[in-house]
């Protein structure tokens, strides 16, 4: 079987996108939710991910395209066999050292503000300042 990956609209007023890179080729396996081409149009830049895992049958346009919203721009076929050098589906990545302090630092602190005795929600950030 085979399906069609159509342009999605990156907003109301936009009726065309242009291709910025192909992430692919055709002849080559795709996971489902793998990238597949880069679009860009006059408000943001997105990727077109494979909706389906499979085999690349077609790729339509090339870079620098400008195509209609709702286009097709690649035909995959979900029947074909995985090839075994074919990449798995990477699993997720645990977070990173960096963004765990990122996490922490968002958590609000409950600290004392200074010369009123009520409670007060202070960031972490906030309260290092107000030791200093």
């Amino acid at each position: 079987m085979s399906v069609e990956i159509i342009v999605p609209s990156p907003g109301e007023s936009v009726s065309e996108v242009t291709i910025a890179n192909w992430l692919k080729k055709e002849g080559e396996w795709v996971n489902m939710d793998d990238p597949i081409a880069e679009m860009e149009s006059d408000k943001a830049t997105f990727e077109v991910n494979a909706s389906q895992a499979g085999v690349i049958e077609k790729l339509s346009g090339n870079v620098g395209d400008t195509i209609a919203v709702g286009a097709v721009i690649a035909v995959i076929n979900t029947t074909a066999e995985k090839p075994a050098g074919a990449p798995e589906k990477p699993a997720v990545e645990k977070p990173k050292e960096k963004e765990k302090v990122v996490e922490a630092a968002a958590t609000p602190v409950v600290a004392a503000a200074a010369g009123d005795s009520s409670d007060a929600l202070i960031s972490p950030i906030a309260a290092k300042l107000l030791a200093e």
